[in-house]
């Protein structure tokens, strides 16, 4: 074969392979982690959780494409405690990852195409990717009020070889930033930063995750921060 030929065809097979899994209900991956609670004096609380990201059918649809329920559910070692947290999202053919609500109930809309939902991980994952999308939540059935507005800024990275409790794995880090402030009622102004960093195996998902997320009141003041760690254990698929 002729250089170029190679190089295509290296090409084909990267992106092939760099698809993201289309998850089905049913699908399951499991986690361990540690959860932290910052308060605005800096007092750190952490607590060992185990985890398990869940997969489920739904009868919804929004904008006649059906949406699939996806499930975190976090239990605490101490004392076996869980908190599930629940949100829709559809995928596309390739693999392209959209969410539809987020873990309130409230719906995301794209406000540069007026649109629900917005990109959670594009595919195939390309390193170097980046997008940039401002976006608002509003709920039923009053949509054309937003609850919150904010900007939402998505990279992918260079896959590097990593080890966690499911195995070593070359993963790609999608890196998404998250500034939102609350536009109604009395928490107006009230502002949250997110920095979400997931190191994707594609035909698997997410195998090790990073959250922070820092809280500042209406009147501008620093009120705590969470963060969150975890690193996956088993799948069933």
């Amino acid at each position: 074969l002729a250089s170029d030929e190679v190089f295509f065809l290296n090409s084909v097979f990267v992106k092939k392979t760099n698809a993201l899994r289309v998850f089905k209900a049913g699908n399951r991956i499991k986690y361990r982690g540690v959860i932290s609670s910052i308060a605005s004096d800096g007092t750190r609380t952490n607590e060992h959780v185990t985890a398990k990201r869940e997969f489920f059918e739904s009868e919804n649809k929004v904008d006649g494409k059906p949406v699939l329920l996806h499930q975190f559910t976090l239990r605490l070692n101490s004392d076996g405690n869980e908190f599930p947290e629940a949100s829709f999202y559809y995928q596309t053919e390739d693999g392209t990852w959209i969410d539809v609500t987020d873990t309130a109930g409230n719906f995301i809309v794209d406000s540069s195409t007026n649109t629900f939902g917005v990109l959670g991980y594009p595919s195939p994952l390309v390193p170097g990717y980046e997008q940039e999308i401002p976006f608002r939540l509003v709920s039923l059935p009053n949509i054309s009020t937003a609850l919150a507005t904010g900007t939402f800024h998505l990279s992918v990275s260079q896959a590097r070889g990593m080890s966690v409790p499911l195995g070593a794995f070359r993963a790609l880090l999608v890196t998404s930033t998250i500034d939102l402030e609350s536009v109604v009622g009395e928490s107006a102004g009230a502002r949250l930063e997110v920095v979400q960093e997931h190191w994707v195996v594609p035909h698997i998902g997410p195998v090790k995750i990073r959250f922070s997320q820092r809280s500042y009141d209406n009147r501008g003041n620093y009120t705590g921060t969470y963060e969150s760690q975890f690193e996956a254990v088993n799948i069933n698929f």
